[in-house]
């Protein structure tokens, strides 16, 4: 059976980087749902911003960043990664 991973990789400024599955579903509309929820609570609640150059494809990485754009320092990237489970 196909799933789908939505993993966030974050990047922070203060510590040492680390992973987190955020969920693994079915269905790859539920996981890009998701991955857009999660993207819009992190620019409400902590002052990140979209990467212009986030491309509009479901299994593309989508990068904000925190506080301006390219903010290397500190920003997030969310994937969903297709797999198959037997």
């Amino acid at each position: 059976m196909k799933v789908y991973v939505l993993v966030e990789q974050v990047y922070p400024a203060c510590e040492t980087a680390y992973n987190e599955v955020i969920g693994v579903y079915k269905d790859l509309e539920k996981a890009i749902e998701k991955k857009k929820e999660v993207i819009k609570e992190d620019m409400e609640n902590f002052d990140f911003i979209e990467d212009i150059e986030n491309v509009e494809h479901p299994l593309a990485i989508s990068r904000i960043f925190q506080g301006f754009q390219e903010n290397w320092d500190n920003y997030i990237e969310y994937r969903i990664i297709e797999s198959e489970v037997e």
